[in-house]
């Protein structure tokens, strides 16, 4: 979302157990809330939203965030990188 009150708006959310991300001076992320319910908050404190938006993760990002501690990426000091040319 955005808003010229990030600061207000992302206190206000985490008073309601949203957890808030900012992403920018007048960007924010949240979790844990609803559109409907930020636009209501935020409303009913007086504060201006320019977007409010929900964003989906896909579903590499939902698995990756969940094996993300399992993952098995390493690379061996004594193997040579061999050319394909």
């Amino acid at each position: 979302m955005a808003t010229p009150q990030a600061l207000s708006l992302a206190a206000l959310l985490r008073e309601k157990g949203a957890t808030v991300t900012a992403n920018g001076a007048e960007e924010l992320s949240v979790k844990g809330m609803g559109c409907r319910d930020v636009g209501i908050l935020a409303a009913g404190a007086g504060l201006t939203l320019y977007e409010l938006s929900a964003q989906r993760a896909s579903l590499e990002d939902a698995y990756m965030e969940l094996t993300h501690e399992h993952a098995d990426f390493r690379a061996l000091a004594d193997s040579p990188l061999r050319s394909t040319r």
